[in-house]
């Protein structure tokens, strides 16, 4: 899990430049890229990096400066939308619980 944050950390720090972060919707080639950068720094860390997770996270890091310097955007990057749905306007509604300590008690 460390992993995975640090990795989303580096990916901020060069998506910052260009944009207001956290974004509203993260591309799938970032979730990619989040992995690709975790696999490679747990396979290190335990003396498995393979040249293929090397050159995915070399990949990567070239990828992600491609887009702090403005020659890669990231799509879709949508501005918030004022009629969209947001997280605090969301309902959830479930069924009543089946299992309860209470209605448990007679067992």
């Amino acid at each position: 899990m460390r992993s995975l944050t640090d990795a989303a950390g580096l990916i901020d720090s060069y998506l910052g430049s260009r944009y207001a972060l956290p974004l509203n919707e993260a591309p799938q080639v970032l979730t990619r890229l989040t992995i690709d950068i975790a696999l490679y720094w747990l396979s290190e860390d335990g003396g498995g990096a393979t040249d293929e997770k090397r050159q995915r996270f070399e990949d990567a890091i070239q990828w992600l400066e491609g887009v702090a310097k403005g020659r890669i955007e990231l799509l879709p990057v949508d501005e918030e939308d004022d009629d969209a749905l947001h997280a605090e306007d969301v309902i959830v509604t479930s069924n009543p619980r089946l299992f309860s300590r209470d209605g448990l008690r007679s067992f």
